[in-house]
């Protein structure tokens, strides 16, 4: 990559570990302690999340722009290639029907009043309003995309051009997604560090961020999906009125 290039990724990566988690959960807890009082809390919350991994963009041009041959196909910005691409993609088929099937479980434990997966955890970012449903999904969009290119996008590229070995990229890459999905407590972080496996050996059997992106965004739609089943109490919505 170049020593610009490698000192711009070391610095991401300095940022990922040492800031990001830290950040992200202070905010979340803020997002907990002025939910109920102030209306404007979570849009505010989602806008900061979303201008914050737009930003992640930044990191990833620069490194195009001055690493010396490097190209977009060697981010994983190709279309997936090699023996094994027809197998990744019925796994995705297979993949694809287990998330709808929870979806559909998921919502109905929601209706009934029964607890699914990690809501509990992030109950904070449900969304109430029209405005607070379109900065959720403005948000869950966003993070897939940044964080596809950034974790199995740049960051796997720069370890493999570093001459570390697939696996260890792929274990450190992945421990740094769940890592920046500390807000959601440590079952989170090691439930995103396993998916973040599994999406970037995709990446690594077919040369292609593709299998990754959809498979990370149609999870973020069954996470928007279940929210929607969230019910609001009318504590909730009297709070929310007398703060208008």
């Amino acid at each position: 990559m170049g020593v610009p290039a490698s000192m711009v990724v070391l610095i991401t990566v300095a940022y990922l570990v040492l800031v990001a988690p830290i950040w992200g959960r202070h905010a979340y807890r803020r997002l907990v302690s002025s939910r109920e009082t102030d209306p404007t809390a979570l849009p505010r919350f989602y806008r900061r999340s979303v201008g914050r991994k737009c930003a992640w963009l930044v990191p990833i041009v620069l490194v195009l722009a001055v690493a010396p041959g490097l190209r977009p196909a060697h981010l994983g910005l190709a279309w997936p290639s090699g023996p094994l691409v027809g197998l990744l993609t019925w796994v995705l088929m297979c993949s694809v029907a287990v998330l709808a099937a929870t979806t559909v479980l998921w919502r109905r434990r929601v209706r009934s009043g029964r607890s699914v997966p990690g809501l509990r955890t992030v109950r904070a970012l449900t969304p109430r309003t029209r405005e607070e449903r379109r900065w959720a999904e403005m948000w869950f969009v966003s993070a897939a995309l940044s964080e596809e290119l950034m974790m199995r996008g740049l960051l796997l590229a720069a370890g493999l051009s570093f001459g570390l070995p697939p696996l260890t990229v792929v274990f450190v890459t992945s421990a740094m997604f769940g890592l920046i999905h500390l807000y959601q407590g440590w079952r989170g972080v090691a439930g995103t560090a396993l998916l973040g496996a599994m999406l970037s050996i995709s990446v690594l059997l077919t040369g292609s961020l593709l299998f990754a992106v959809i498979l990370h965004l149609l999870m973020a739609v069954r996470a928007i999906l279940v929210f929607a089943t969230v019910p609001v109490t009318n504590e909730q919505v009297h709070a929310t009125a007398l703060t208008r």
